[in-house]
C-alpha cells in the first residue's frame, strides 16, 4: 500500500511538472519571435538609411565617384545630360562600359538604365555601335535580350538589325537563345578586308587616271 502510495504521489509531482515545461517552451518561442521582429525591424531601419544617405548624395557628388571622375570631360559632360536616378544604374559599371554609354544618345541611354544592374552590365560588354543598335529595340525586346548570356548577346550584337528583330521578336529569351544557337556568324579577317580597301582604292585611282587621259585626247581632238 506504501509502495502504490509512493508511486502516485509520483506520478502526480511529474504531471504537475508538464505545465511549467510546456510554459518554459512558450516563453522561449515567444522570445525568439520578438528577436526576429527586432531583427527584421532593425534591417528596415539600415535599409531606410542606406536610401536616405542614397538620396542626400547630389548628381555632382555622383559624378565625383572613382569610376566616373577616370572619364574625359567631354564624355562626362555628356552623361551629366542623365538623371540622377539613371546615373545611379551606372556607377558600378567599369571606366570602358561607362564609355560606350557616354556615346549613346540620351534616349538610349535612358532605356538601357531602365533594366536591372546586372543586365545592364552584360549589355554594355559589347561595343558602342552594336550596343547601339540593340538599343533600337523596344523595351520589351530589349529585357528579353538583356536576358541573355554575354557570350549569346555577343553573337545577337553581330547580326544586322532586321535579324536582330526577328529574334527579338520571339516569346523568350529561352527561344532566343535556342534561334540563335542555329546561326553562324562568318567574321572577315581585318587583314583581308584592308588588303581588298587597298586594291579598291588602286582600282579608283586607275579608272580616274584612264578617264584623265581619254579627256586629254578629246581636247586634243579639238
Amino acid at each position: 500500500m506504501k509502495k502504490i502510495a509512493a508511486i502516485l504521489a509520483l506520478a502526480i509531482f511529474l504531471i504537475s511538472l508538464i505545465p511549467v515545461s510546456i510554459a518554459q517552451d512558450d516563453s522561449d518561442r515567444q522570445k525568439r519571435l520578438e528577436d526576429q521582429e527586432k531583427d527584421g525591424l532593425k534591417s528596415l531601419e539600415d535599409q531606410q538609411k542606406e536610401r536616405l544617405n542614397a538620396a542626400r548624395i547630389s548628381k555632382d557628388e555622383l559624378l565625383n565617384e572613382r569610376n566616373f571622375a577616370e572619364l574625359r570631360k567631354e564624355q562626362l559632360d555628356r552623361l551629366k545630360e542623365l538623371r540622377k536616378e539613371e546615373l545611379d544604374k551606372f556607377k558600378h559599371l567599369e571606366k570602358d562600359k561607362l564609355e560606350r554609354i557616354s556615346k549613346l544618345d540620351r534616349e538610349k541611354a535612358e532605356k538601357l538604365s531602365l533594366l536591372r544592374q546586372e543586365q545592364i552590365s552584360r549589355l554594355t560588354e559589347v561595343k558602342e555601335a552594336r550596343l547601339s543598335k540593340m538599343l533600337g529595340l523596344d523595351e520589351e525586346q530589349l529585357k528579353k535580350i538583356a536576358d541573355l548570356d554575354a557570350r549569346q548577346i555577343e553573337k545577337l550584337s553581330n547580326l544586322d538589325r532586321s535579324r536582330l528583330e526577328e529574334l527579338a521578336k520571339l516569346d523568350t529569351p529561352e527561344k532566343i537563345g535556342e534561334r540563335l544557337e542555329k546561326i553562324k556568324i562568318e567574321k572577315i579577317d581585318k587583314r583581308l578586308e584592308f588588303r581588298k580597301r587597298i586594291v579598291s582604292e588602286q582600282r579608283i585611282v586607275e579608272i580616274r587616271g584612264r578617264f584623265e587621259n581619254a579627256e586629254e585626247k578629246l581636247h586634243e581632238a579639238e
